[in-house]
């Protein structure tokens, strides 16, 4: 990744860390920025864009767990319970 790349994505990740109040998008745990990734909601393997309307902090679980789900199917399981 290029240093202007690098730096677009810190930014970023910062805007969106602060719109979420510091909280994970999907289980609302409060996140140090360290401690919040990048997810894209619509997986871009799905067609979804690297722009920040498609983009959320998640907690590193929460992220890994979603992995490419589409979001109807990732909000269905937190909806049901099925993920923790």
């Amino acid at each position: 990744m290029t240093a202007k790349k690098n730096r677009n994505r810190r930014n970023r990740k910062r805007f969106l860390f602060a719109a979420q109040n510091g909280k994970c998008a999907y289980c609302n745990k409060p996140l140090t920025i360290r401690q919040a990734t990048l997810d894209h909601v619509v997986p871009k393997c799905m067609g979804g864009p690297g722009t920040r309307d498609n983009m959320k902090v998640a907690c590193r679980d929460c992220n890994c767990k979603k992995a490419d789900k589409p979001p109807h199917v990732w909000f269905g399981l937190l909806m049901q319970g099925l993920v923790a």
